[in-house]
């Protein structure tokens, strides 16, 4: 098996953000590497955020390993180009109400669709899960549940449509809605030129 265990890393600075928040990367074999958080949690002490997000070769193939708030930024995702399934640790706050830890584990699902990929989430108090690229929960550990959580994942190697053109299609989208708002915009400024005249 292949284990990712989380951990902490040195990093440069003082303060109690000054570490790498990091999964482990284990093989069979004891070689070891390391994927470090690339986005923090804003105004936690959460680490330094990592410049190097990549997927890693391993003995079980090519996966995309995040951590946490990692999974709610599309931008880390598709840095992990190539994972052929993607590996989710995330410390989900105990003091979290239900709903909260459903929200969070939702994106899993989200992600999961974008790349069809399969997913394998877990948590340290919310839903631990197995989601098959259509975004279906195929094996969970429930809110507070403690167990181990086992099941099959697939290792897939298609691209999505999402994935060839990342974030394109909305900042696109965004334009031509920033442009037509400005162009509401100025017909209304030069309509009331007019009548002021």
């Amino acid at each position: 098996m292949v284990l990712a265990i989380g951990t902490e890393g040195d990093a440069p600075g003082d303060g109690p953000a000054a570490f790498y928040n990091t999964l482990a990367i284990v093989e069979p074999s004891g070689a070891l590497d390391r994927y470090t958080k690339a986005e923090p949690v804003p105004l936690f002490a959460d680490g330094v955020p990592s410049t190097d997000v990549h997927a890693y070769d391993t003995s079980l193939g090519r996966l995309g390993f995040a951590i946490c708030y990692d999974f709610t930024h599309p931008h880390v995702t598709l840095a992990l180009e190539g994972a052929r399934a993607f590996v989710v640790a995330s410390g989900d706050l105990a003091s979290w109400t239900e709903l909260q830890h459903a929200q969070h584990a939702r994106v899993t699902h989200v992600r999961a669709v974008e790349h069809r990929r399969w997913v394998a989430r877990a948590t340290s108090s919310g839903y631990s899960q197995i989601i098959d690229p259509l975004g279906r929960v195929v094996s969970e550990l429930g809110y507070e549940e403690e167990s181990i959580l086992t099941g099959d994942i697939g290792l897939r190697d298609e691209t999505t449509p999402y994935v060839a053109l990342g974030l394109w299609p909305e900042r696109a989208c965004l334009a031509a809605l920033l442009g037509a708002m400005g162009w509401q915009l100025w017909v209304a400024w030069q309509t009331r030129k007019k009548r002021s005249r």
